[in-house]
């Protein structure tokens, strides 16, 4: 799992809550995926496999690992003319699914040294179905 925070739009001490822009990103193996023909590759950051651009509809087709956000309140996905998302796969079988999103969830505030308290916030995320040892999750 890896999160490409572009902003912080709004803290809200009334819900205690934040709400991010960012880039939610979910990697993942699956063996049955090969591609042989690399003429598209988008993507190549250095010391890592090459990417290569996957048309979306293959998503309806493919197991996706189910991933739950802790404490969400909403989590949105911004679009222009379609949804801002990318599907990509590299050499072995690694598979990147990247959703542009506005993701708020709820954080527990104390206000305790105001006005010069410190807040932090954890963005947990797991599975909704598999078990801890079943789905692991790893940030990036």
């Amino acid at each position: 799992i890896g999160i490409d925070i572009k902003d912080i739009p709004k803290v809200s001490d009334k819900d205690f809550s934040v709400t991010l822009n960012a880039y939610f990103i979910v990697k993942w193996r699956d063996t049955r995926v090969i591609v042989t023909d690399n003429f598209n590759q988008s993507l190549h950051q250095d010391n890592s496999q090459p990417l290569t651009a996957l048309n979306l509809a293959i998503l309806k087709d493919l197991w996706m690992p189910d991933v739950e956000i802790r404490n969400l309140q909403s989590f949105q996905t911004h679009t222009i003319l379609s949804k801002l998302e990318g599907f990509w796969v590299d050499d072995e079988q690694n598979l990147m699914h990247a959703l542009a999103s506005r993701i708020t969830f709820i954080c527990p505030m104390r206000f305790n040294s105001f006005p010069m308290d410190v807040q932090v916030c954890t963005f947990q995320v797991g599975s909704f179905n598999y078990a801890m040892d079943k789905l692991i999750f790893t940030d990036e």
